[in-house]
Parts: structure tokens; C-alpha cells; sequence
């Protein structure tokens, strides 16, 4: 009887002793990986699991925040497309200047290219009255 009782006494205490150290597999695993290599996968694991322990609560975190932020950006909304258009107004309005400016170039260009045409055409007349002069 004495040595029944001691042999439960000491599997009970065995098991319990051992519960106090119980690591999860794969921890475990990591850890016997870690020793074989120089990366550190046992912190990574350690990290993940305790992550695993409140990954609801983050989630439901993270996922509150976005609400709140796809609230705040709908609420933002009709100013950011205020000033959409009027950006897209002083776009169209400096695009319309620089065309009037390309286009007053453009006319100034063209008269002093006529201007030069009609002093080559006039100095050609000249050129030609004054040769004609002796021919008469």
C-alpha cells in the first residue's frame, strides 16, 4: 500500500511538475531548429504565439480603426473635391494663358517673317528699277 501511494505521489507530482514547463510544440520545434542554425526562429516563434494570444483584440482594434478612418476620409470628402476642381480650374486657366502667350508669339513671328519678306521683295524692286534705269 505504502509504495502504491508513493508511486502516485510521485506520477502526480511527476505530471504537474512537468505541466509548470509545458511548452507548446512548436516553440519546441523552434527552439531545436534555433540550435542548428543562426537565425533566431525561437523569438519569432515566441513573438507569434504570444501575437496568437491577442490577435482577436488586435484585429478588432485595427479594424475599428479603419472604420474610423474611412469615416473621417468620407467626411473630408467634399472638400477634397472642392479642391479638385479648383485645381483642375487653375489648370485650365494657366493652360488657356500660356496658349494666348504661344499664340501671341506665334502672330508676332509670323508679322516679322512678312516684314522681312516685303524689305527682300523691296530691295529685289530696287535692285531691279535701278538696272532698268540704265536700260532706258
Amino acid at each position: 500500500m505504502r509504495s502504491l501511494a508513493l508511486v502516485s505521489f510521485l506520477a502526480v507530482s511527476f505530471t504537474h511538475g512537468m505541466s509548470a514547463y509545458a511548452v507548446p510544440l512548436s516553440e519546441q520545434h523552434a527552439w531545436c531548429v534555433d540550435k542548428s542554425s543562426s537565425y533566431s526562429n525561437y523569438a519569432m516563434q515566441k513573438s507569434y504565439n504570444e501575437c496568437m494570444k491577442t490577435a482577436v483584440r488586435q484585429i478588432r482594434d485595427y479594424e475599428e480603426k479603419q472604420r474610423q478612418w474611412k469615416i473621417e476620409w468620407e467626411k473630408g470628402a467634399p472638400e477634397r473635391e472642392r479642391r479638385r476642381l479648383e485645381s483642375l480650374k487653375r489648370e485650365r486657366e494657366e493652360r488657356e494663358l500660356m496658349e494666348a502667350e504661344w499664340a501671341r508669339k506665334a502672330r508676332e513671328a509670323k508679322q516679322r517673317r512678312l516684314k522681312e519678306q516685303r524689305k527682300i521683295q523691296e530691295e529685289k524692286q530696287q535692285e531691279v528699277d535701278f538696272w532698268n534705269t540704265f536700260s532706258e
